[in-house]
């Protein structure tokens, strides 16, 4: 037997499936529905992996003059420090989502920093 719930606009019993049309309204349950939690650590994931390669294709970008570079290497920190994982420890309920983010947001600053020191050394040696 399928799990049921009531629809969250008119009442109507529905199935409690994601994509589950209500016949009186027309409401669709979606993924996110009842849980904020869910939505929040989409969120975070997707920040988590686009704004430092967002952060790595300005330090590109911009590694042929030094004052742009030097903009470029503040957004990144700034980005660094948006998505670290340390500011969302209520998110991850397990041991596993946790490795997993600080592994990703260890990989993308040591790769960033280590980018960055080249660059500047490059720089500066002209």
């Amino acid at each position: 037997m399928q799990e049921k719930t009531s629809c969250v606009v008119c009442g109507h019993e529905i199935l409690a499936r994601v994509g589950t049309n209500c016949p009186n309204c027309g409401h669709t349950i979606s993924f996110y529905e009842g849980n904020e939690k869910k939505k929040e650590f989409s969120k975070y994931f997707a920040m988590s992996i686009i704004l430092p390669f967002l952060s790595f294709v300005a330090i590109i970008m911009t590694s042929e003059s030094l004052i742009p570079s030097i903009i470029a290497s503040f957004i990144a920190l700034y980005f660094a420090y948006v998505v670290c994982p340390l500011r969302k420890i209520k998110l991850f309920s397990t041991t596993y989502e946790k490795i997993f983010f600080w592994v990703i947001w260890g990989m993308f600053t040591g790769l960033l920093i280590t980018l960055e020191f080249n660059i500047y050394g490059n720089l500066l040696a002209k």
